[in-house]
């Protein structure tokens, strides 16, 4: 018979934990008191590494797994700055009509969605080294289509904003005259009797019950609450194909092949539906505008897109400049062209799926 073994108990694993909490806690603290000087560094890391021809070639997903690391990191440091200003609603976001906090689980979902992105690079081109990428590449949209679908449920079809955790928070007008727009902002929060014959019209428009969903929710005082503009069936639908559009150009890519003009055409035409649909009704707030003008100015990825890019772009940038100036910088064309090849070869760099 095994007798009962008594563990005494150690004071080391609370102070341990304790200890670890502290240092979480004051890291934390050091992101949000430096934001500023953390962001300038994190762009110098990105843009540099963007600007690097040897990222491309043998070693490219050694070069990508580090790029994916430094995204992580930055993604982390918006987390904190992000959850940060939700928390600190009050004193960072400036006038009180600004409606910016999100329910949790939108919170968390834009967390997921930020960390695929921050990955989908590294999972392309280490599965590509094994012969497996576009299943890779599928299985990485796939899963992208079904949590944005689950956000759109969740959302009750209104514009998916904030789908990422934003690189830093925006300031608004009486955060510009601070110097650090993370650190507290003594603000009047008293709701005014416009602001209450504001949020009564908004009622009536959207209906009681959309605004009391939201409000549910964010479990937060009405005035500090981001809610979205009540969708019309036709916005929904247009939310719809924009979650599709990329498996949809992925599927018609595997059919008719990369060269053809079909998958090419379906995507853009997907696309153009989406936005017309999405921007059916005339009512938007600032954030579901700047997500469709976001959206909108994607579709320059359209002209680095095969076989748009070999058939028209060259063709016509071939015609435009001279042979003279080609042979005198046919070192530095090398170059550039290297690194044109490097982006389009590597699908989520031009996929416009983020």
């Amino acid at each position: 018979m095994i007798g009962r073994i008594n563990i005494p108990n150690s004071p080391a694993v609370p102070r341990v934990m304790s200890s670890s909490a502290s240092v979480f806690a004051a890291y934390e603290r050091f992101i949000v008191q430096n934001a500023e000087t953390v962001g300038f560094v994190e762009t110098l890391l990105q843009a540099g590494y963007n600007l690097t021809p040897a990222r491309f070639g043998d070693n490219e997903v050694t070069s990508e797994g580090v790029y994916a690391l430094v995204n992580l990191l930055t993604l982390y440091h918006d987390v904190i700055l992000w959850k940060y200003s939700q928390r600190n609603q009050q004193t960072v976001a400036g006038r009180p009509i600004a409606k910016r906090v999100l329910p949790s689980w939108w919170q968390r979902i834009s967390v997921v969605l930020s960390s695929i992105t921050a990955t989908e690079l590294f999972i392309e081109v280490f599965f590509r080294s094994k012969g497996k990428h576009w299943n890779a590449i599928f299985i990485v949209e796939l899963m992208r289509a079904f949590i944005r679908l689950l956000l759109l449920y969740k959302a009750k079809g209104s514009i998916l904003v904030r789908q990422r955790v934003p690189a830093r928070e925006k300031p608004t007008h009486a955060e510009e005259d601070n110097e650090n727009p993370f650190l507290p902002v003594p603000v009047n929060q008293r709701e005014t009797l416009i602001d209450w014959a504001r949020e009564e019209a908004s009622t009536q428009m959207a209906g009681k019950e959309w605004n009391n969903y939201w409000k549910a929710q964010s479990q937060g005082d009405r005035m500090k609450l981001y809610v979205p503009t009540y969708p019309q069936s036709k916005r929904t639908l247009g939310e719809f194909l924009y979650i599709l559009r990329p498996v949809v150009y992925l599927l018609a890519m595997k059919k008719f092949g990369k060269k053809s003009w079909l998958p090419w055409l379906i995507s853009f035409f997907v696309d153009y539906c989406s936005n017309k649909l999405s921007k059916s009704q005339q009512k938007v707030n600032v954030d579901e505008a700047e997500e469709l003008t976001r959206r909108k100015m994607l579709w320059a990825l359209y002209l680095v897109r095969s076989p748009f890019f070999e058939k028209v772009l060259c063709t016509f940038f071939a015609k435009l400049i001279p042979a003279f100036i080609k042979r005198r910088s046919k070192k530095l064309s090398g170059n550039v062209s290297r690194m044109i090849k490097g982006y389009r070869d590597i699908y989520f760099y031009t996929a416009g799926s983020d």
